[in-house]
């Protein structure tokens, strides 16, 4: 079997074949979807950035949904803008087809 530490994978001592590890880059996580919801937080670029790379290499055949999440953000105490513009994520939507976001 395989077992991980700290993100890195570690073969059982009793199982001498070679290790494949699952993820997204080895196996077809969108097979059999119908649509693609990406979700980030816009006060976090970095997830904005990783759910824009995601939309670049999904198909083009499969709609993506780009979601700001954690909009009760807005309210918070002190108001505080969010890293990431409307015009960032419209110009994602506009890289690939059938992109959409809400308005």
């Amino acid at each position: 079997g395989v077992t991980g530490k700290g993100g890195v994978a570690e073969k059982d001592k009793a199982d001498e074949g070679e290790v494949v590890l699952l993820d997204a880059r080895t196996i077809n996580v969108y097979q059999g979807c119908d649509g693609v919801m990406l979700l980030f937080d816009p006060w976090k670029r970095e997830t904005f950035s990783y759910a824009a790379s995601l939309a670049r290499e999904i198909k083009d055949d499969l709609p993506v949904l780009l979601l700001a999440n954690f909009a009760d953000r807005l309210d918070a105490q002190p108001p505080q803008a969010p890293a990431v513009t409307k015009q960032e994520i419209d110009k994602v939507c506009k890289s690939r087809d059938r992109c959409y976001n809400l308005k």
